[in-house]
């Protein structure tokens, strides 16, 4: 009795959660502004009111949407709506990770509030990003990491969005052939960087396309023949502008490869 009892104090605890956020969002008529620098223009300002608004506006309902398929799965709903149930789960995660792409791509630095350095084990957290890239893509990714230090500190988490990104990319792009992952310290802005090279042996980009392979939704020639949306590299570019890294296209013998750099730290010992 104490079970059931408790099991449905949790359950109206989030059915109440989910209905005032859904009030106070329809309740809010003025998104907040973000505060800006005075040398920002107009046309930047509008954008991040608007991912602002947009963040606040949409999100919200698509998080009670998830929420509350989730809470009727784990009820265990009758056998013949698991699978409705089931579709709409896995439609509102797509959306709420695609919403989640397209607000970073306009304005990282509304939809990312903070983004924190930690300290990795260098080598363990690049094989955890290659793990998990060659199970979203079959193939196979070579790490060079020749002369790393164990240990460093840096934004690890959005490291590992961007990383992603580009080794899905080159495990897409690159067909039968293995994918690089070159790894190296580097000088960056007056102190430490990381420098991550993601190489494939495709096709290449034409010279026609570099310039347009970071615009939002861009997609065209047999390089972007993917199931992808058009916003992986846009999304990449600006983690790595709001990292005050640098993500670029560089000059290669074969195929493509992509160059992050981005600040790190080493650990006093």
């Amino acid at each position: 009795m104490t079970a059931v009892r408790l099991s449905e104090i949790l359950r109206q605890e989030k059915v109440t959660e989910a209905q005032t956020s859904l009030q106070s969002a329809s309740a809010t008529t003025q998104a907040k502004r973000p505060t800006f620098s005075s040398d920002q223009d107009a046309k930047d300002v509008d954008r991040h009111a608007f991912v602002s608004r947009l963040s606040h506006e949409v999100k919200t309902p698509l998080n009670a949407i998830i929420g509350m398929s989730d809470l009727l799965l784990e009820e265990n709903a009758a056998q013949e709506m698991v699978e409705p149930l089931t579709i709409i789960q896995q439609a509102a995660y797509g959306l709420d990770a695609t919403l989640t792409n397209l607000l970073i791509a306009l304005s990282p630095q509304v939809a990312l509030d903070t983004i924190a350095d930690d300290s990795y084990a260098l080598i363990p957290f690049l094989q955890a990003v290659i793990d998990e890239a060659t199970t979203t893509q079959s193939g196979q990714i070579l790490l060079e990491a020749p002369e790393v230090p164990a240990e460093i500190t840096f934004r690890g988490d959005a490291v590992q969005k961007i990383l992603g990104i580009l080794l899905f990319n080159a495990l897409v792009h690159g067909g039968q052939n293995a994918a690089k992952l070159r790894v190296a310290l580097t000088h960056w802005q007056d102190d430490f960087g990381l420098a991550f090279q993601v190489v494939d042996t495709g096709p290449g980009i034409p010279p026609a396309l570099r310039e347009k392979i970071f615009e939002l939704f861009y997609q065209g020639g047999d390089f972007s023949a993917s199931p992808g949306k058009g916003m992986g590299l846009t999304v990449a570019k600006a983690l790595s502008e709001r990292l005050n890294g640098r993500l670029t296209l560089i000059e290669n013998d074969q195929g493509t490869c992509f160059e992050l750099i981005v600040p790190a730290r080493l650990i006093a010992r």
